[in-house]
């Protein structure tokens, strides 16, 4: 079923400017991208051979999520490496360091990792923070990123940088005030549960501020290559028409069975040509709303 968009801003990724010489906006597939860097090329998901992940449950390995399915998007030869230290339920205000703290305990450096070779850290936190943090309160904790990234940079020599912005959240089954959950049998939907009610202006600001901010990283950084990448873009773009992408936008029934059992069978084409729920509960994506988001990712910087 499809819902309209609401009032979400043109393009959350601004265009450039003459007067921001080091950026330059990448589109693949409808998705928008900012490269924060003058030295290096747009990055390519190809070009690393470890890929370093920090962030919540939407990333955490606990799942067959969009971290799992775009390793599988990328060639057998010269699929990476991945070390994951995202943790559900984690935040950048409590969690950030502690992730850190395990990484620079597992691998001192970017150098020490075997092979030495192109080494790409992934962020994406913030769901967990705007959700219990009023909006003129957010700025210190985004700042927290970009200490961790300082601290990445400098001590840690990392020098490839994705940073993920906030999804719509406020168009969740618990955003709109309607929970939805698909009976597998009628295929039919029921109304069922109790939404929390979420407004926009928190991660609009977080956003914003995480653009604004990685900007001032990426001229400070001068040997960091900094993209930004919109969630917010791509997910509001599938719940505009999710069924263009084979996909529902409700909830998947608790004890439906999942569908990626066998791995390979996964990333092959199905013959079963109906709508696979969007999410898992009211706030995170179902295995097959993740594929689709690692889909849109792959798409915006494949080579």
């Amino acid at each position: 079923m499809k819902r309209n968009s609401d009032n979400r801003p043109e393009n959350d990724l601004p265009e450039t400017s003459d007067r921001l010489p080091k950026i330059r906006k990448v589109e693949a597939g409808g998705d928008a991208a900012l490269v924060l860097s003058s030295h290096r090329a747009p990055m390519q998901w190809g070009d690393f051979e470890h890929i370093i992940v920090l962030g919540d449950s939407y990333s955490s390995d606990e799942e067959q999520n969009w971290v799992w399915f775009l390793r599988k998007r990328i060639p057998s030869d010269s699929r990476p490496t991945i070390r994951n230290f995202a943790k559900g339920g984690d935040t950048v205000e409590d969690d950030l360091t502690l992730q850190l703290e395990r990484l620079f305990t597992r691998l001192p450096t970017a150098e020490s990792i075997a092979g030495n070779g192109e080494v790409l850290v992934v962020i994406w936190l913030g769901i967990n923070d705007w959700g219990r943090t009023d909006a003129d309160e957010l700025e210190p904790i985004v700042e927290q990123i970009f200490e961790a990234m300082h601290d990445l940079y400098t001590k840690w020599k990392a020098r490839s940088f994705l940073l993920i912005d906030v999804p719509p959240m406020h168009r969740s089954p618990g955003g709109i005030g309607v929970i939805l959950f698909m009976n597998p049998v009628t295929e039919s939907f029921l109304a069922q549960g109790k939404a929390m009610g979420i407004d926009d202006e928190r991660y609009t600001t977080w956003n914003s501020e995480l653009l604004r901010q990685a900007k001032e990283f990426a001229t400070d950084a001068s040997k960091a290559s900094v993209s930004v990448v919109s969630s917010y873009t791509i997910i509001a773009d599938v719940l505009d028409d999710p069924e263009s992408y084979g996909l529902s936008d409700c909830i998947e029934e608790e004890d439906s069975d999942h569908e990626d059992e066998d791995e390979d069978e996964e990333l092959e084409d199905s013959d079963d040509d109906s709508e696979k729920p969007m999410w898992a509960d009211n706030i995170h994506l179902s295995t097959a709303g993740h594929r689709v988001l690692a889909d849109r990712l792959w798409t915006t910087f494949r080579k």
